[in-house]
């Protein structure tokens, strides 16, 4: 059959380019190519395999179905989102279940909480438990969690713990009561152990320091602890007798230290400046000049009556960038060139 169809040159492939055929080992004759695959068939045998091969044309046909990667691409992306959002749903699904859960307990918190308050209202002289009887003392409360037993008799536990209430309250109630006093009872319990503990400790620490001063003990050291003495403040003790035979002291007066003061002032400048100002008239007042370097400025010490002292410390008293300070008398013996100045 393939020799009937070699003579038609229109569709006769001769390039070896082409490749081996498909159906048999034939190399020169007219074929067919698959849109698919790109496989290469006789024309004869196309014919032959009329009834498996799709013929398109009288060069194209169509052997295989197409398999294309971008719809196998397609295909896995869309059953990640399938499973995504099916991972979503069953997320929120589990979500909806607890709400509905919580909001089932919340609706027998509001049963429980109703029902307490219609008994409330129904038994108004319901005696209820006060806050001292729940409290008991400690040494009450320790005798009732250790009932005393006699022999051949076993502990009841139960009536250590069991509140007796009036007939007509609810049952809730007596176990939210109970419950409280259980709680109220560890509390106790708790804050005792914790005394405990800190009084372990507080005994732990002076054993630790009365072993650290025996062993600074033993090795020649002896810790002695002194109160540190305060620095008294304040003027000294001031003789408020009568005189006897001339003896007596002299008036207390203030020493000021003037300092930064030009070359050319002089001592009665100074007392002058100062007995011209108002409340100083006639006053007694001494000016001294202190040794100093000719190339720096003088320095002065003035005496005046102790009453006057708080103005003559103002900075309005005396004229600009003049330094005003108390007059340190042990610096000055410390510093000063010798003799005694102040005489």
């Amino acid at each position: 059959m393939a020799g009937e169809s070699d003579g038609d040159s229109e569709t006769s492939v001769k390039d070896a380019n082409l490749g081996g055929f498909k159906c048999c080992s034939k190399k020169s004759c007219s074929v067919c190519v698959c849109i698919n695959c790109f496989s290469i068939y006789h024309n004869s045998c196309v014919k032959r395999l009329g009834k498996i091969k799709t013929k398109i044309d009288d060069t194209k046909i169509e052997c295989c179905q197409r398999q294309d990667s971008n719809l196998k691409k397609h295909d896995e992306l869309h059953k990640m989102e399938v499973s995504k959002m099916t991972m979503e749903i069953q997320y929120l699904k589990r979500m909806l279940d607890e709400l509905a859960d919580k909001s089932n307990v919340l609706k027998q918190n509001n049963a429980l909480l109703l029902e307490k308050i219609d008994n409330l209202k129904v038994n108004p002289q319901v005696n209820k438990p006060s806050y001292s009887s729940i409290l008991e003392p400690k040494s009450q409360s320790a005798a009732n969690s250790k009932p005393q037993t006699t022999k051949g008799q076993l502990p009841n536990h139960e009536k250590s713990n069991k509140i007796d209430f009036p007939k007509g309250t609810n049952q809730n109630y007596q176990t939210m009561v109970k419950g409280h006093k259980n709680k109220l009872q560890q509390i106790i319990n708790l804050e005792s152990d914790m005394n405990t503990t800190a009084n372990a400790l507080n005994n732990l620490r002076r054993e630790t320091q009365f072993s650290l001063d025996e062993e600074k003990s033993d090795d020649g050291f002896k810790v002695v602890q002194r109160r540190p003495q305060k620095k008294r403040l304040g003027t000294r003790n001031v003789g408020t007798g009568q005189e006897a035979d001339s003896f007596m002291g002299g008036d207390r007066r203030a020493w000021i230290y003037l300092y930064r003061i030009k070359r050319h002032v002089t001592s009665q400048q100074i007392e002058d400046y100062v007995t011209k100002q108002p409340g100083f008239e006639n006053l007694k007042i001494s000016v001294k000049e202190l040794p100093s370097d000719p190339t720096r400025l003088k320095s002065f010490v003035l005496t005046a009556p102790l009453n006057h002292k708080d103005k003559l410390y103002e900075p309005d008293f005396w004229p600009q960038n003049v330094g005003i300070r108390r007059f340190n008398h042990s610096l000055f013996l410390k510093y000063k060139p010798g003799g005694d100045f102040l005489a």
